[in-house]
């Protein structure tokens, strides 16, 4: 859960900077692209915020997370296989372990809130539909409706009704889609302009867009940035619809169209569910709307600027790290000998050379937080086992990684132990011979591994 958490934060981070940059130079573009490619393009931004994992490169322009101080001990000299290791004590709930797990449970239960009072207001907006609404029973209604779907080649089963309790135009329905309309007269002109922007979002399937973008901001919940970005896809997707709608029609046409949302947007109250489509997204938006409506110029596609979006997506991991967990920063280990523990320089083991790449932290002596550099082994503790005991401990990696797990002889030196192919799994070793033994722990991948180990017993000091 710790891994996501991080990978969440540096997701959020980076794209809220990808979204950010684009809302910004989107009234710029929407001069020279079309904005069914600007539309699209947000799609892939919201790609991207759902999608928390990304490359990361050797080395971050910026670290979200700085370095945590190691508590350092002195080695214990038994041997040319006895290695130190780095050992901090966790202190329980102020441990990082813990806040990690409490930050990711308010993420968690924030997510879900969102998502219920989503799913709940929805319910709501459509038992009122439900109730209110009636078939279309003007014939001229009807015959625009026809004629409007025969011209736009739509097919699949798509209603019209007429609902009491809205004021301004919908469309409703992920699997049994409908058109709502206020019951207000609309003149033919109108009606097909309505009918028209409404079978547009039909087509490209907009509330399944609406949806993710909901998903995206429920996800994100923490992050301001997120609504920003959903109010910025919801007005561009309505300028894309009247593109749409609007291609190869006059001037005259074209402020017709514009009049006809006017006198829609008027009588409006706000009554609707987050997944519909929407007439009005504010007077801002509709100013830019208006105008882009009149705009007449021949536009470019967006490829080049969809190109652009994913790299810098794609390219956020790079840009932004949490922490360094990919490629733990190596340090070496002094003996902790008093306030100049410091200035010691590196501790020699009985071969001569400083002996990196390991770190153990518990709160209680069983519970065991280990990572390992690639391909390293340690050992620690100690503790007196009789002949035939068992012992039975249970790995859980948060990367999958070969993990070589068991106990070492102090007299001996000798290894006894099992290989957990995943990282996560239980071993079960019988003691050999009476005498003391050591933890040992060996990473067998290219890649350092972080794993919790629990034990059956204390072991006493971890060094």
């Amino acid at each position: 859960m710790e891994a996501f958490f991080r990978a969440l934060l540096e997701c959020s981070v980076g794209m809220s900077v990808v979204s950010l940059a684009y809302m910004a130079a989107t009234p710029l573009l929407s001069k020279r692209y079309a904005a069914t490619w600007l539309y699209y393009t947000w799609l892939a931004i919201v790609i991207g915020w759902l999608c928390p994992f990304r490359p990361h490169w050797e080395a971050a322009l910026f670290s979200l997370k700085p370095d945590m101080p190691a508590v350092l001990v002195e080695p214990i000299e038994a041997g040319k296989r006895l290695m130190p290791m780095v050992v901090g004590q966790e202190t329980g709930w102020g441990s990082p372990e813990a806040l990690w797990q409490v930050a990711a449970g308010l993420w968690l239960i924030g997510m879900i809130v969102q998502l219920a009072l989503h799913a709940r207001r929805h319910w709501r907006f459509m038992r009122l539909v439900n109730r209110w609404s009636e078939e279309v029973t003007d014939p001229e209604t009807a015959d625009v409706f026809r004629a409007v779907k025969t011209e736009m080649k739509v097919g699949g089963q798509i209603h019209i009704r007429i609902c009491q309790g809205i004021t301004t135009p919908m469309l409703v329905g992920f699997f049994r889609p409908v058109i709502l309309l206020p019951p207000v007269p609309f003149r033919s002109d109108e009606l097909d302009f309505i009918l028209r922007h409404e079978l547009v979002h039909f087509k490209r399937n907009d509330l399944w867009y609406k949806a993710v973008v909901l998903l995206a901001a429920a996800v994100h919940w923490f992050n301001p940035v997120v609504y920003l970005m959903a109010k910025a896809i919801a007005a561009q997707g309505e300028i894309a619809c009247d593109e749409r709608v609007l291609a190869g029609m006059s001037l005259a046409q074209r402020k017709r169209y514009g009049e006809t949302i006017i006198g829609v947007v008027r009588s409006r109250d706000g009554r609707q569910t987050s997944f519909s489509t929407n007439f009005y997204e504010g007077k801002k938006g509709m100013r830019t709307r208006l105008f882009s409506i009149m705009d007449t110029t021949k536009k470019k596609s967006g490829l080049v600027i969809l190109g652009i979006v994913l790299i810098a997506t794609i390219g956020t991991g790079g840009a932004f790290a949490v922490s360094s967990a990919g490629k733990p920063v190596e340090s070496s280990i002094a003996p902790a000998v008093g306030p100049s523990t410091a200035e010691a320089g590196p501790t020699q083991s009985s071969e001569g050379a400083a002996r990196e790449g390991g770190g153990i932290s518990t709160s209680n002596g069983k519970d065991l937080t280990v990572w390992l550099a690639a391909e390293h082994e340690n050992n620690f503790g100690q503790a007196a086992w009789a002949k035939g005991e068992t012992v039975t401990w249970s790995v859980a990696c948060e990367q999958v990684r070969e993990l070589e797990i068991g106990i070492m002889s102090v007299s001996t030196e000798k290894v006894y132990s099992k290989r957990v192919a995943t990282g996560t799994g239980t071993i079960t070793i019988t003691v050999p011979e009476d005498g003391d033994y050591r933890i040992y722990v060996k990473n067998h991948a290219k890649e350092v591994a972080k794993f919790l180990l629990k034990l059956d017993k204390d072991f006493g000091p971890l060094v």
